[in-house]
């Protein structure tokens, strides 16, 4: 069953998704970051790797990712925007900042500066991502 959304309701949506997913990679969840996704989402990473699945997207990011992290790096969405596509899609685009933080949570420096374009859909009863890619900025 879908329903209406007005459209101050999907930017915070949106956001709290967002915000969940920043949350999620920052403590290194695997778990937590694939319960995100829909079932057959895919998320395809800057260098061309792409993941199909959502327990695959778990299993890339518990094994490849998030072992080979330094302790003081954050994922900070930063300029997050949303258009509503569909009655049930909704595109979002934004950056993100792989930023060094500082024993007392100060960022220090940004390691990497990505662009990233979601496709996040309503999935019975919660929004989710269905897809997911990230591309470096040229400069």
């Amino acid at each position: 069953m879908t329903r209406d959304f007005h459209s101050s309701e999907i930017e915070d949506i949106s956001a709290e998704l967002v915000s969940r997913f920043d949350a999620a990679w920052n403590e290194r969840d695997a778990d937590g970051l694939a319960a995100l996704f829909s079932e057959d989402a895919d998320f395809q990473f800057y260098y061309g790797h792409l993941v199909r699945g959502r327990e695959k997207i778990r299993k890339y990011y518990q094994d490849k990712v998030f072992p080979y992290l330094e302790e003081g790096l954050r994922h900070v969405t930063r300029k997050y925007q949303v258009r509503v596509l569909t009655e049930g899609a909704i595109l979002g685009t934004g950056r993100v900042d792989l930023v060094e933080v500082d024993s007392a949570g100060r960022e220090v420096k940004i390691q990497r500066r990505v662009r990233v374009t979601t496709v996040v859909v309503w999935e019975i009863d919660e929004w989710k991502f269905a897809a997911v890619r990230v591309m470096v900025p040229v400069k």
